[in-house]
């Protein structure tokens, strides 16, 4: 069986971008503790360009709630 673990820093971002973009598009509501370090520091670091892309990509619009929902 072949290890398909990245290997190169730019292997294992864009691992990281792909699985962090196709976790949001699946559902948009996506919680840090349900991240792994590796994936928390990555959105943390890059969350306005996987946004960008996403939007660029589906004409979505993204909206933020930081860490609390409003009910009425």
């Amino acid at each position: 069986m072949q290890d398909l673990t990245p290997t190169s820093a730019e292997a294992r971002n864009c691992e990281l971008r792909q699985r962090l973009t196709e976790r949001l598009l699946d559902d948009p509501l996506l919680y840090y503790d349900a991240l792994d370090e590796d994936e928390r520091a990555y959105l943390f670091n890059q969350r306005h360009a996987i946004v960008q892309r996403i939007q660029e990509a589906t004409g979505l619009i993204p909206e933020r709630i930081h860490g609390w929902e409003s009910r009425a």
